[in-house]
């Protein structure tokens, strides 16, 4: 345990869910690790292809992961266009997933895409449809946290709005162990 859990852990403020939010938010912060892990890992792959295919058709696939304010994340594919002359790649289309689905359609990512990449992309995908599962059931916990809080505390804080106030007095204690 972090030297600022233990500190707020021994101050008045603290709740009897905390040991719990930060179980769920040391998890939520794997989870991202290991995205990021990934999203590097098919950035510097695709690279790679694209130099060993330099006279073939490029890939117009890109993969980004952002971090909402309740820790959970989205990994996200996307089409890539260019800008202007400079031909700097940009975000031009979001491909969507289908909601409550946790994996893309190969097909649907695949299309008008280089044929050399569909390995590629079936591996890093499979690796993220894991990460969406594991999140999808850490959401589950939280969101089922925040429905047993309401039942016995009468808080109408949604299990994410829980995890957002804890973040908060958690950096709050961060700040004030860096003061001292």
């Amino acid at each position: 345990m972090d030297s600022h859990r233990a500190e707020w852990n021994q101050t008045a403020d603290k709740s009897p869910i905390d040991p719990l939010l930060a179980w769920l938010t040391d998890h939520f912060h794997d989870l991202a690790d290991e995205g990021q892990v990934i999203v590097t890992r098919y950035w510097k792959g695709l690279r790679a292809l694209e130099d060993a295919h330099p006279y073939q058709m490029r890939s117009t696939l890109g993969l980004r992961m952002r971090l909402r304010d309740n820790l959970a994340i989205s990994l996200e594919w996307y089409l890539m266009g260019t800008l202007g002359r400079t031909k700097r790649p940009i975000a031009r289309a979001h491909i969507t997933k289908g909601r409550n689905q946790d994996a893309y359609s190969l097909k649907t990512l695949m299309r008008r895409q280089p044929v050399w990449l569909t390995d590629f992309v079936e591996e890093i995908e499979t690796e993220l449809t894991r990460i969406r599962i594991r999140q999808s059931r850490l959401v589950r916990i939280r969101d089922a946290l925040g429905e047993f809080m309401k039942v016995e505390t009468g808080s109408r804080a949604t299990g994410s709005r829980m995890m957002t106030q804890y973040l908060a007095r958690d950096l709050q204690g961060e700040a004030r162990d860096f003061r001292c």
